[in-house]
């Protein structure tokens, strides 16, 4: 489940994904997990949203299933759209994504 899966091909490069705290299953057996869901601008997160929410709820629902199925527990995911305006540039949430430029430029090439 993710917003480039629910037919939003356009986001493919400007939309990322990014787990900010996850909390170990308590007496209930629900594993936490609250992740934010990056976009440059306002009109992106918007989108990302949907009407009355409805995007962001499908992606939310798809996603816990696929965690729920992946790690066999039950999940309860708080997703939160955040519009950080030049994330792609920015070295510390490329890094914290795990695509960070410096990992990925070839040995000697200077960014």
């Amino acid at each position: 489940g993710s917003v480039r899966g629910a037919g939003r091909r356009r986001f493919d490069r400007r939309v990322r994904g990014r787990g900010d705290r996850f909390e170990e299953a308590g007496a209930g057996g629900i594993v936490r997990a609250y992740c934010s869901i990056l976009v440059d601008r306002a009109s992106q997160k918007a989108i990302v949203i949907g009407r009355r929410g409805a995007l962001i709820r499908r992606v939310g629902v798809e996603a816990r299933a696929d965690l729920e199925r992946f790690f066999a527990t039950r999940f309860f995911l708080d997703l939160h759209v955040r519009v950080r305006a030049g994330w792609r540039e920015d070295e510390r949430i490329l890094d914290d994504l795990g695509l960070s430029r410096r990992r990925c430029r070839p040995p000697g090439q200077v960014l």
